[in-house]
């Protein structure tokens, strides 16, 4: 009896969130190691227009580890993803066309707008307000170039 293609794709997606896990772990450890914030978001919004919901829950799923070995609060990313999926990269694709240009853009508005987004949210909650290290600006070059690869 042979697997039909949906099992596999389910097999590699599951594996790749149970590697994700073991990866995020890594990177608390070895800061040279990018969280993969923005390949997250990269692939929420691939996800999203091609309109794969299982592709979709195990992005989820890695934001919510993310969120969690991080310290962030609870579906703040997953919001944060939601509102700028929905606001601000229509106007970016409508303005802009050098495909290059936008997904140094989302890389570069992942991180740096959810420091500026988890700021607020500190503000609003009376929370720690968070840091933002010289590391950004290599984990932006570094997803760019992961980005660009797929």
């Amino acid at each position: 009896m042979q697997r039909s293609l949906t099992y596999q794709n389910t097999l590699e997606l599951l594996a790749l969130g149970g590697i994700y896990i073991l990866y995020v772990s890594l990177s608390s450890i070895y800061l040279l190691l990018p969280p993969l914030f923005g390949v997250l978001f990269y692939l929420f919004m691939r996800s999203i227009d091609k309109d794969n919901n299982l592709q979709l829950l195990v992005i989820v799923m890695m934001l919510l580890m993310f969120e969690s070995d991080k310290g962030y609060l609870l579906f703040s990313s997953l919001i944060y993803f939601v509102l700028i999926y929905r606001f601000i990269v229509p106007l970016m694709k409508q303005y802009i066309q050098c495909h290059s240009c936008l997904k140094f853009l989302y890389i570069f508005l992942t991180y740096v707008g959810f420091y500026f987004y988890t700021y607020l949210l500190a503000q609003v909650f009376w929370l720690d307000a968070p840091s933002l290290d010289w590391h950004v600006i290599y984990y932006i070059i570094l997803e760019f170039m992961i980005v660009s690869i797929l």
